[in-house]
């Protein structure tokens, strides 16, 4: 496992070698269950899965949270399908300290608006 450092974080990466598409939805379901503590649905989620998952591409995420348009890209990996994995880390992180009020509403939405 390779240890990445993403807004402040440090997690180990899970490497995937196949079944790409599945574990694509798998982190994204992990989003929606992230931000559906904040009261969000999944149709205020927007997450890309249908890339396949070993192309060089940067993924992302986006929602509407408390009247704004917020969103996270990452393309620091050579993969999609690792790019996504960050971001479904990152998110859960964030959002965990928002629930347990380590971190207030406006900095949550301020480190999220791009």
């Amino acid at each position: 496992m390779v240890k990445i450092k993403a807004k402040g974080y440090e997690f180990e990466l899970k490497t995937v070698t196949s079944g790409y598409d599945r574990k694509a939805v798998l982190y994204a379901n992990n989003i929606c269950d992230a931000l559906k503590k904040l009261g969000l649905t999944p149709d205020d989620v927007k997450v890309t899965t249908d890339i396949l998952g070993n192309k060089n591409l940067p993924a992302f995420a986006e929602w509407y949270f408390d009247g704004h348009h917020l969103q996270y890209r990452y393309g620091g990996c050579n993969r999609f399908i690792d790019n996504l994995q960050i971001i479904s880390r990152v998110i859960e992180m964030e959002v965990n300290e928002l629930v347990l009020c380590k971190k207030t509403v406006a900095d949550f939405v301020y480190d999220f608006t791009e």
